[in-house]
C-alpha cells in the first residue's frame, strides 16, 4: 500500500497513530505500507517523534511503487 501524502497540509499525533496502526495491521497480514510525497514539516515531525524509523519514505508515488518490484 502506498500512502500519497502530497495533499496532507498538517499532521498531528492522532494522524501518526492512525498510520502506525495501519502499518501494524498491514504488516501482520503480510503486506507492506510505504509513504510518498511527505512534506518536510511532516517529515520533521515524524523524526521528532521517532516514527521516521518505522516507515519507508519515497519522494514520489512512482518511486514508492517501484519499491514493491
Amino acid at each position: 500500500l502506498v500512502i500519497d501524502l502530497s495533499s496532507c497540509e498538517a499532521m498531528d499525533s492522532t494522524f501518526i497513530s492512525a498510520l502506525i496502526t495501519s502499518l501494524k495491521n498491514i504488516t501482520k497480514a503480510g503486506g507492506r505500507m510505504v509513504l510518498a510525497n511527505l512534506k518536510s514539516d511532516a517529515h520533521s515531525l515524524m523524526e521528532l517523534t521517532g516514527t521516521s524509523k518505522v516507515f519507508s519514505f519515497f519522494p514520489s508515488v512512482k518511486e514508492a511503487i517501484k519499491s514493491f518490484q
